[in-house]
């Protein structure tokens, strides 16, 4: 099995969000992780790749959701992880990303090889 987390930071969430809607909207995490500006969103399957696929359609669905709600994430805070036993996920010329429309995340990637 491998594991991928996409972290994400609503962009100026103090300043930009009601509070009232953004508490009610985090009560009802589905597989997903958050703070006030902050959520995390985990993918498990038998590969990175499929990982990748889940994690993008999940980031399109914040996305629309953002826009819907009038909330932006900040770009530079994206951050990817991959948690493998395999060695052949630990490839560094091999290097899954998560998009979504033009939003491409991968070079923040970590890879950490578990035992």
């Amino acid at each position: 099995m491998t594991a991928s987390l996409l972290t994400l930071d609503v962009k100026g969430a103090f300043d930009a969000v009601l509070p009232g809607r953004l508490i009610r909207r985090l009560r009802n995490p589905r597989n997903r992780f958050g703070y006030t500006d902050d959520a995390a969103n985990l993918a498990i399957s038998t590969s990175l790749a499929t990982n990748c696929e889940a994690l993008s359609d999940s980031l399109q669905e914040a996305l629309n959701w953002g826009a819907a709600e009038g909330i932006t994430f900040a770009l530079d805070k994206y951050e990817l992880l991959h948690f493998s036993q395999h060695k052949a996920d630990q490839d560094p010329t091999y290097t899954p990303s998560v998009k979504a429309g033009s939003i491409i995340i991968s070079e923040n990637t970590k890879w950490l090889y578990l035992r």
